[in-house]
C-alpha cells in the first residue's frame, strides 16, 4: 500500500505543477490582452476565449485536488464536528465512496462528451473543443484516486494503524 501513497504523492506534485503552469499561462494571456487593448488599441481576439477555457481547467483540476488534502468545503463541513475517530472515519469512507461514484460518472460520461466535441472547434483558433472537454474525465480520475487514498487511510485508521493527524 505504500507504493500507492508514494505514487499518489508524486501525481499530486505533478498536478500542482500543471496548475502552476496553467496559472502562469493565464496571467500572461491576460497581460497580453491588457497590453493589446490599452497600449495598441487593437484588442487580441483570441485571449478571452483561451482564458475562459484555462480557467475552467484550473478550477476543475484544483477542485479535484482539493479532495486530496481535505480542503473540499462540502465534505469537511460535517465531518469536522465529529469527535469519535472511528465514527469520523466511517463517515469519511461513506462520503468518499459517494465522491468516487461521482468520479466514475465524470470518467464515463465525460469521455463520451469529450469525444463528441472533437468535431467542434474553438472560434478563435480552430482547436478541437474535445480537448477542452477532456478536463471532465481527467478530473474524474483525480477524484477517484484521491477518494481511494482517503478510504485506504480511514480503513487503516479504523484497524488501529497510525492515523493522519489532519483528519
Amino acid at each position: 500500500m505504500k507504493w500507492f501513497f508514494k505514487g499518489k504523492a508524486l501525481a499530486d506534485m505533478l498536478i500542482k505543477a500543471v496548475l502552476g503552469v496553467l496559472t502562469c499561462a493565464i496571467c500572461l494571456v491576460v497581460l497580453w490582452q491588457v497590453f493589446t487593448r490599452f497600449v495598441l488599441n487593437n484588442p487580441s481576439s483570441w485571449t478571452e476565449e483561451v482564458c475562459r477555457y484555462m480557467l475552467i481547467w484550473i478550477s476543475m483540476i484544483g477542485g479535484s485536488l482539493g479532495l486530496s488534502n481535505g480542503t473540499h468545503m462540502g465534505l469537511v463541513l460535517v465531518t469536522d464536528r465529529i469527535k469519535n475517530r472511528s465514527l469520523k472515519a466511517m463517515v469519511h469512507i461513506l462520503s468518499y465512496v459517494v465522491c468516487a461514484a461521482v468520479g466514475y460518472v465524470f470518467i464515463r460520461y465525460g469521455y463520451i462528451f469529450a469525444m463528441s466535441g472533437m468535431s467542434r472547434t474553438m472560434m478563435c483558433c480552430g482547436f478541437p473543443m474535445g480537448y477542452i472537454y477532456m478536463v471532465i474525465p481527467v478530473c474524474g480520475v483525480i477524484v477517484m484516486v484521491n477518494c481511494l487514498g482517503i478510504v485506504l487511510e480511514d480503513v487503516s485508521m479504523i484497524h488501529g494503524a497510525k492515523a493522519d493527524p489532519k483528519r
